[in-house]
């Protein structure tokens, strides 16, 4: 008999383990009938995943249906005004392309290097009274880090903006 089989079996016939009073999630009838139906493990952890599959489709069928549903059942009058570029309400003055410096990517993926210390600070925050002094040490040397890059990049005048 196999260990699923086991288990139903077990279960089955009202036979529960006197440690405790009610069976454990894995020994419940109905997962042992799935559990005889899947032989492997890996198949029956993929089952979990089941919902979140699902959903993932749902949720790709419905911008497929929005995408498709516009472009049929949407106006098709194309005219030189809806081509023009549109300025924040003014008409554009030459051309509408031009070189941007590189110092707006700077700035921008230093303000993205330095918020996303705070995205590591909040799980900190949540288990400091659990590790205490551990996680208070292994902050300071994160925090101790950012700020020798921070000062680094003062530095070199990567926050100057001329």
């Amino acid at each position: 008999m196999l260990p699923e089989q086991e288990i139903f079996h077990k279960f089955s016939s009202g036979n529960y383990p006197t440690s405790y009073s009610m069976p454990i999630r894995s020994e419940i009838p109905a997962r042992a009938k799935l559990l005889s139906l899947c032989r492997d493990k890996g198949s029956l952890m993929l089952i979990d995943y089941l919902a979140i599959l699902i959903y993932f489709a749902i949720a790709v069928f419905f911008a497929i249906f929005a995408i498709v549903a516009s472009y049929l059942l949407g106006q098709k009058k194309p005219s030189a005004t809806k081509q023009a570029p549109y300025e924040c309400g003014m008409t554009t003055v030459g051309s509408s392309f031009r070189r941007v410096p590189i110092k707006y990517y700077i700035i921008a993926m230093l303000f993205l290097l330095f918020d996303i210390e705070i995205v590591f600070l909040y799980p900190w925050a949540v288990v400091f009274k659990q590790f205490k002094i551990f996680a208070f040490v292994s902050m300071a040397v994160f925090i101790g880090i950012l700020l020798i890059a921070y000062i680094y990049v003062w530095k070199k005048g990567a926050l100057e903006w001329e």
